[in-house]
Formats: structure tokens, sequence, C-alpha cells
């Protein structure tokens, strides 16, 4: 018993040790209190970083250091020997451990036996303890290399620079690739100041840039109202070419390069080639003979706007709609300035040849608040048509003087995209939680004769419920996106958005506290709408009427009989002894010492209290 003792204090103190002189990488502990999600993917150059809602007002910024093939290969493999080493250490201990709880059930029948001589019993209390110091030296060992992987991995990873932080406004992230061609590999650092505290996380991608490059043969031009100028685009590779106008209302361009003057200002004509542009400044004049009259027309209209008290100014004014989870959109005016003293209505239509009035039919009030935030809400029918039918949405503005009750179109043809639709995991979902019905939850606000295709298995990588209860819910969601849409499929089938009488689980077997995913599909139904695609995560549940699946709390997932600590890898307990096994996260590597040290202190005393009642 004394033997026991003693290596079980000196097994605890050499653990301690080995925690409070663990190397952290770059001399920084990479995000403590799990802060940080570096984005899933960064495409041509663009992600985002997401800061939990714990950490209050905080600031993030960025900063990447490329990465030779020979680094990223480096890197790569010494993070798959980490992961071979944990795996093969865990699956060598349990067996171990599994001989030991037999040899354990052995030693206690001698020992409890009143026929065994006491040579027998002492016998067999020697051979277990003999087993648990070898038992117990392994551990040490497969902890000691782990730590020593680990610090060789993080050796690896290159510092950030202090004077190299690109401050990443609302956390987007925007690396310049354009001096760099085919597949490139690097560290993404970020930084997040909380106050005085700084929190660093890091994340390691690879992407391929495109070699295209793209220039036109003219990047200034002028024409007059109702003219039209022949853009030549010069591409490297055999990419299509896109082109777009910025101001619609001044200048178009067709698909062949062909821009024509709408009206006096200044547009931006822009040609595309697999996400490489060149840009062309045109300037449309207006087409008058008598210059005297047009500024005879000039005047008028300023003295007629100064007699009006003014229209506030929407020249520079940008539209953004955006739907929520509260079944309706959003339209989000920027760099508008209004008038206190004028109403203002929004006016949509799929076509530009409409005049429009304040007592026209489907006018949308713009609300101004306090903080100088403009916007109108759009529901019911109008958000379908405008919004989820595929084409083209133009946007009038039309002010209304209070006093005077004067009206005048100030902002005309103003041509708005396809809404933004929340992230993955907040557009669709499908209520299984009756037994007798289904219900579908239209969070961007479809229509109710959409069909849904949805297909529904299980999930059975414990790796995609550790990121439910452990990262950023719009990450794990998009991992369990990429999961399901490979997946086994228990059921596939098509319901509207309506839902239906029967829940779609009652022909389906499930498993008792297992997890499940549905993926689903808005289907564009043969072009006339925009296609959504969503995914939703559940549990299994059981009622008197039948099966049904349930949404849960993330943080409440269990993943067999593992617990996930905060540094993404495992403590697996071993009765007699905890080890800890730890597997690198996407986000790089993190040690919390404290936790290291409690846990192993209370599973010492355990260790030494089941020890002492067995001999």
């Amino acid at each position: 018993m004394k033997n026991i003792l003693k290596y079980t204090i000196i097994f605890i103190l050499f653990i301690m040790l080995l925690s409070l002189n663990s190397v952290k990488a770059h001399n920084v502990e990479l995000d403590p209190k799990s802060y940080i999600s570096m984005p899933y993917l960064i495409s041509n150059g663009v992600g985002t970083i997401n800061v939990s809602s714990s950490a209050g007002a905080n600031s993030i910024y960025y900063q990447h250091i490329m990465l030779s093939d020979a680094q990223h290969k480096q890197i790569s493999d010494k993070s798959e020997e980490i992961k071979k080493h944990n795996t093969d250490a865990k699956a060598k201990l349990n067996e171990e451990k599994a001989e030991l709880n037999t040899l354990k059930t052995e030693c206690e029948k001698i020992i409890n036996s009143t026929t065994a001589t006491v040579e027998e019993k002492e016998t067999v209390r020697n051979n277990y303890n003999s087993k648990v110091e070898i038992y117990n030296s392994h551990v040490e060992e497969a902890e000691k290399k782990s730590n020593e992987l680990i610090n060789e991995y993080n050796s690896l990873i290159p510092s950030y620079v202090e004077g190299s932080w690109k401050q990443a406004t609302d956390g987007k992230v925007n690396i310049d690739f354009s001096n760099y061609n085919g597949t490139i590999h690097f560290v993404l650092w970020a930084k997040v100041t909380v106050g005085s505290e700084a929190y660093y996380d890091i994340g390691i991608y690879s992407s391929t840039v495109s070699s295209t490059s793209i220039s036109l043969d003219k990047t200034t031009a002028t024409i007059k109202k109702g003219e039209t100028v022949t853009l030549k685009a010069t591409v490297s590779t055999n990419d299509k070419v896109t082109w777009s106008s910025n101001k619609t209302d001044i200048a178009t361009v067709d698909a062949n390069g062909v821009v024509k003057g709408i009206s006096k200002g200044v547009a931006t004509i822009t040609a595309t080639a697999n996400n490489k542009t060149a840009t062309c400044t045109v300037t449309v004049t207006e087409d008058k003979t008598d210059e005297d009259d047009d500024k005879e027309d000039e005047n008028d209209d300023d003295k007629n706007n100064e007699d009006k008290g003014g229209f506030g100014d929407f020249s520079k004014a940008t539209f953004i709609a955006e739907a929520n989870r509260f079944s309706y959109i959003k339209i989000r005016i920027d760099n508008a300035l209004v008038n206190k003293e004028c109403s203002y209505k929004i006016y949509l239509s799929k076509s530009k040849d409409e005049s429009y009035n304040w007592n026209s039919e489907g006018g949308i009030w713009i609300v101004k608040e306090e903080n100088g935030e403009v916007w109108a809400s759009i529901t019911g029918q109008d958000a379908h048509n405008y919004f989820e039918t595929v084409g083209t949405n133009y946007l009038y503005v039309v002010a209304k003087d209070i006093e005077q009750k004067e009206e005048m179109i100030i902002k005309n043809y103003e041509l708005i995209g396809g809404v933004q639709i929340p992230q993955i995991g907040q557009r669709l979902d499908i209520f299984l939680a009756n037994a007798q019905k289904t219900m579908v939850s239209n969070l961007v606000n479809i229509s109710a004769d959409r069909k849904i295709t949805y297909k529904i298995g299980k999930i059975t990588s414990n790796d995609i419920l550790r990121t439910f209860k452990n990262d950023n819910p719009a990450r794990a969601f998009q991992q369990l996106l990429n999961y399901a849409k490979t997946a086994k499929y228990l059921k596939t089938g098509t319901i509207t958005s309506a839902g239906e009488n029967y829940n779609l689980i009652n022909d389906v077997t499930i498993e008792k506290d297992a997890y499940y995913f549905i993926y689903m599909i808005a289907e564009d139904e043969n072009g006339k709408y925009i296609e959504i695609e969503d995914i939703a995560i559940y549990q299994a549940g059981f009622l008197d009427g039948g099966n049904v699946l349930v949404h849960f709390a993330f943080s409440n997932i269990n993943v067999d009989d593992e617990k996930t600590n905060n540094n993404g890898g495992t403590i697996t307990q071993t009765g007699d002894k905890t080890t800890a096994t730890t597997i690198l996260p996407d986000t790089g590597v993190k040690y919390i010492v404290i936790v290291t040290i409690v846990v192993v202190i209370v599973v010492g005393i355990i260790s030494y209290k089941r020890y002492k009642k067995i001999i």
C-alpha cells in the first residue's frame, strides 16, 4: 500500500511538472477562454472570424504568413503523427486497462477468500501492484511523448509579426492573393482585444489561386446620353467574361461589353473572369444643343428644391436586403441623408419602366431612427414576389414634404440583388416533436407551396458532435452540412413548407439517445425560385403516439463515454488512472494547466482510496 501511495504521489507531481513546463505555441497561450472561432473556409482570400458574445465589446485583427510546400508538409505530417500517437496510445492503454481490471477481479476473489493462504494472498497482491506500476509508467510515457510532439508541432508554425496586424471589420478577413498562383498554404493569425486583454488563435489553410489575369482596352471613356461604346477585355485564360455596371440608371452594359449612356453621371463598368476584375470609368454627358436652356432648367430645379425644403440626398445610398428569423425582410439603407421634415416610401418592381408616386399601391414606409439608421421592412406576398423569385429587382424612393404636401421621386431604378439569407442552421427547420404531425418553420419566409426535399440520416461521427458541443454554432452547422451531403440516409422524400399531417419518421427505426440530421433543400421549382439549403440536428425521443426527433441544447450533447475538454481533445476515464489524449483542433493547440492539475489530483485521491479498499 505504501508503494502504491508513493507512486501515485510521484505520478501526480510528474504530471503537474509536465503541465507547468509545457511550451506554449509562440510564447502565446492560444485563446484560453475559447472566444475565437477561426474561419471554416477561406475562399478567394475572404473569410470570417467569429467571436463569442461572452467576450463583450471587442476588436478583431488578423494577418497571414505564407508557408512553403515543404513547411506545410512538415506541419501536416506532424499533425498526423500526433493523431496516430494518441490513437495508438489510447488503444494500447485501454487494452492494458482491461487486463488490469480482470486481474483486479481475480485478486479481490483470492484476498476475500477464506480458504486462500496468506502466502497466496500476498502473491496476488504483489502481482497486481506490479501490473499497476507498469500501467502507470506506460501512461506517463504516452503523455510525455504527446507533449513532445505538440511542442515539435508548435515550433513548425511561424509566429505573428506585431506590426502587421490588420483590423477585421465585422470579422471579415480579406487577403490579397493577386501575387500568387496555383495552390498556396498559409497560417492565419487572429488577435481579439477585449479591454486591455488580447487573445490569439491560429488556423492553417490551403487555397488554389487562379492564374487568370484580365485587362480592358479602356480604363476611362466619355459618351453622351443615348450613345454607346464597346469595351474589349483581354483574358489570359479561356475563362468566360461577365460584365456589370454599378449604376445602371447612368450606364448599362450588355454581355458583349457594349456600354450605353442612360443619364448624366459617372458609372463604373466591371469585367470579371474567374474572380479577377478590370474596370472602366464611364462618364455620361447630356446631349444638349442649347446650353442656356440647360442652365435655365437647372436653375429652375434648384429653386423648386429650395422651395420644397429639400428632399434629402439618396444619390450615394446603398440598399441591402436581409432576411432574419422573424419571417420578414429588412432593407437596410446606408449612406442616405434624410430630411426630418419629409416622409419616404420605397417601391419595388421587376422592371425599370414604371413610374411611381406617393399614392401608388405597394409602398413601403422608410423608418428613420434616432441613431441615423434608415431601413424598411417587407412582409407577406411582397417579400415572396420581389426576393424569393428569380429575376431583377428595381427600387424607387419617393419623398414627400409633410408641410407643403409636395412630392418627388428622388431615387430611380436602383438595382438591388437577391436577399441575404441567414447563415446555415437558421434558414429552414422541420419540427418532428409531435408524433402525428410534421411542421416546417419558414425562417426566411418562403412560399407555402414550395417543395422541400429532405434527407434524414444518423450522425455517426463523434467529431461532429464534439463540434456542436464546444465550437461556434455557425461553424458546427457548416461542418454538419458537409457531412450530411455524403452520409448514408435512412429516408428521403419531399414535402411542402406547409408541413404534413403525419410524422416523417413513423416508418424509420431510431435508436435511443442517438443523434440525427435532416438535410433540406427548398427547390427552385424549375428556375422560379432561388434554391435554399439548410441542415438541422436532433436527438431521438419516444412518445406514446410514436417516435419523435427533438431539438436540444448543444451543451447537453453526450459523446459516448467521453467528456470533451476546452482544448478540443478528450478526457477518457480509465478508473484507477485518468489519461488525457490531446487531439489537435483546426485552430491550433491550447493548454489549460489548472484543469489538468485539478483533474489529476482528484483522480489520484480516488485511485488511492480504491487501491486501499482492494488491498
